[in-house]
């Protein structure tokens, strides 16, 4: 057995104690971002965190304190954007089918526009910026497959958003889906 053999069977009490830490920090991260005020930034969040936790945090240098307290409230508020977005969804399935495309999409005159309410000709002008990035992959496939829907559904309703297509989709759904 050579030395390093034996470096990696010793636990490091460093590494378990981070690692303790870090799941607790996630815990307590995402309380104080469910109790937030509105205009609540994160700084100020973790300065609070790091001043009520010093239990949690008082084997750790005040710099890894600052880091990790706010790299737990980022992953937390990243993670409640999501759950909170995937209720807000008409018809996760069909939706998830565009998951590629971004929220906001660019327009080529420097704007972007939500999503929801991209209609034909902005979804085809994305399409055609993607284009000439030479962008062929998923998000190309997804945008065409989206220009696609909405210029059936605009042939009847001209203005018609991505949003309104995605509701028409669901109805088409069988009840229970």
């Amino acid at each position: 057995m050579t030395k390093k053999d034996d470096l990696q069977t010793v636990p490091n009490p460093l590494h378990q104690t981070e690692l303790m830490v870090s799941s607790s920090l996630e815990d307590v991260a995402l309380g104080a971002l469910l109790s937030a005020e509105p205009g609540d930034s994160l700084p100020r969040l973790a300065a609070r965190i790091i001043e009520s936790e010093t239990e949690l945090l008082e084997y750790l240098t005040p710099e890894w304190q600052r880091q990790n307290v706010l790299r737990a409230l980022r992953k937390q508020r990243a993670e409640l954007s999501k759950r909170e977005r995937e209720k807000q969804m008409v018809f996760p399935e069909f939706e998830q089918q565009f998951d590629r495309i971004p929220l906001h999409v660019p327009t080529g005159n420097g704007r972007r526009v939500a999503k929801g309410k991209l209609t034909y000709t902005v979804a085809r002008d994305y399409l055609a910026i993607l284009h000439k990035r030479q962008q062929n992959d998923a998000r190309y496939a997804q945008a065409k497959k989206m220009v696609g829907l909405l210029r059936k559904y605009s042939l009847k309703t001209k203005l018609i958003t991505w949003a309104e297509v995605v509701a028409r989709e669901a109805e088409k759904q069988p009840r229970g889906w």
